[in-house]
C-alpha cells in the first residue's frame, strides 16, 4: 500500500520506522535521514509537501519526500542537495513506483548520481510502470583531506599551488595571530552571533543569498543545530583575529564527511581571500586530527571550488514518466535523436 503523510506533525509520527528503514538501507547520505527532512519541512514545507511512504506487511519499505504537482511528484531541491527514494533493496524500490503507478502518478522526479548503475537501477524498478529520463546534470566538488595540508597542495597544480601559499602568506602577515576556532551544537548562541556578525559584512546580504535574507533560512539552518546525532553534527569553523570572526563555514560532519553547506566571509577582508585560507587552515585542521576523510563543497559550482577540489560528483535529475506511447516517443528523442542532433551542430560548427 501507499501512503502519503502531509505536515511536520505527519511526518514526525513515523520517526521511527523512518529511522529503522535508514538503519536497514545502508545509506550515508545525511539529507535523507528523519531529522534533516523534518527540520526541512518545519522551515519550507508547504502543503503540497508530502513523504510517500510505502509499506509491506506494516513495514515501511520505501519513503520519500517530495513536491505533489498535479498527478505527479517533483523533488525538493533547497537546502537537501539529493532528493532520492530511501529504501531498503531493489525489490522495496520497484514497490513504491508500482505504488506510485496505481495511484494513476505520471511524473515523478529524483535526484540521484549520473552513472550507469544508478539509472540501471531505476529502470529496472520501474520497468512497465515509467519510462526513465536522466536530464539537468550537476556537479559537487569536494575535497579528499590528506596526510597534511603540504600532501594536499601537492595535488594542485603548480599555479594553484603557488596561489594558495601567496594568499596564506600575505594573510598571515596582516593577521599574524588569526586562528580557526570550531562551535558545535553546545555553542549554539555563539555560533549564531558570528553567523550575524560576518554576513552583515558580506556581498551575499545584498545579493540576497545569505542566510539572514530569509526568515526560512534562518529557521532552517538554527535548526540544524537541534538535529538528531543521525542527522549529522553540526559544526561551525570561524576564522577570527583577537576574537573578531572574519570568515565561516558552516556544515555537518557525518560518517567522517564534512558537509560544508554554508560559507561567508567579511567584505573588508576580500583582498586577502580569507575563505580560501578557512579551507587551508581546515584542511590542516581535519588533517591532524583524523576525524574527516573529505570536505563535501555543497551549492552552485564557481571556480574557488574547481581550484581546490581534488575530486567531483556528478548528479542529474531521473525523470520518471508513466508508460504511454507519448512517453516512449519522448524518450527515443531524448536518448537518440537529441544526441544525434547535437553531434550534427558540432559537426557543423568546426566545418
Amino acid at each position: 500500500m501507499i501512503e502519503l503523510v502531509r505536515g511536520t506533525e505527519g511526518f514526525a509520527a513515523i520517526q521511527h520506522d523512518w529511522n529503522e528503514l535508514y538503519r536497514r538501507s545502508g545509506s550515508e547520505n545525511p539529507f535523507l535521514t528523519h531529522a534533516w527532512l523534518a527540520n526541512w519541512l518545519a522551515a519550507f514545507g508547504e502543503e503540497k509537501h508530502v513523504a510517500i511512504l510505502s509499506r509491506r506487511g506494516g513495514e515501511l519499505k520505501g519513503g520519500l519526500v517530495a513536491r505533489q504537482a498535479g498527478s505527479g511528484f517533483t523533488a525538493i531541491e533547497a537546502h537537501t542537495y539529493w532528493s532520492e527514494v530511501l529504501n531498503d533493496g531493489e525489490e522495496s524500490l520497484a514497490l513504491l513506483f508500482d505504488h506510485c503507478a496505481r495511484q494513476r502518478a505520471q511524473r515523478m522526479e529524483l535526484h540521484g548520481p549520473e552513472v550507469a548503475s544508478s539509472r540501471e537501477r531505476l529502470t529496472h524498478a520501474a520497468a512497465g510502470k515509467f519510462v526513465v529520463l536522466a536530464k539537468n546534470p550537476w556537479v559537487t566538488r569536494c575535497i579528499t583531506v590528506a596526510a597534511s595540508l603540504d600532501a594536499y597542495l601537492a595535488t594542485r597544480d603548480g599555479k594553484t599551488r603557488s596561489e594558495l601559499r601567496r594568499k596564506m602568506r600575505r594573510f598571515g602577515e596582516r593577521a599574524p595571530a588569526a586562528e580557526v576556532s570550531c562551535y558545535g551544537a553546545d555553542r549554539r548562541a555563539e555560533a549564531i552571533a558570528i553567523v550575524e556578525a560576518v554576513e552583515r559584512q558580506s556581498w551575499k546580504l545584498e545579493a540576497g543569498t545569505a542566510i539572514a535574507s530569509s526568515a526560512r533560512d534562518v529557521a532552517f539552518y538554527r535548526g540544524i543545530f537541534s538535529l538528531e546525532s543521525n542527522g549529522g553534527t553540526p559544526l561551525l569553523y570561524a576564522l577570527e583575529q583577537s576574537g573578531e570572526p572574519i570568515a565561516f563555514v558552516f556544515g555537518v560532519r557525518h560518517q567522517r564527511r564534512f558537509y560544508a553547506l554554508k560559507t561567508s566571509f567579511r567584505e573588508p577582508w576580500a583582498d586577502l581571500a580569507p575563505g580560501l585560507v578557512l579551507f587551508c587552515k581546515l584542511i590542516a585542521l581535519m588533517s591532524a586530527d583524523g576525524s574527516v576523510a573529505s570536505i563535501e563543497l555543497l551549492g552552485r559550482d564557481s571556480r574557488w571550488k574547481r581550484e581546490m577540489a581534488t575530486d567531483c560528483r556528478n548528479y542529474c535529475v531521473y525523470e520518471l514518466l508513466a508508460c504511454d506511447m507519448s512517453t516512449r516517443l519522448n524518450s527515443m528523442a531524448h536518448t537518440h535523436v537529441r544526441p544525434l542532433i547535437a553531434r550534427l551542430q558540432q559537426a557543423r560548427a568546426k566545418e
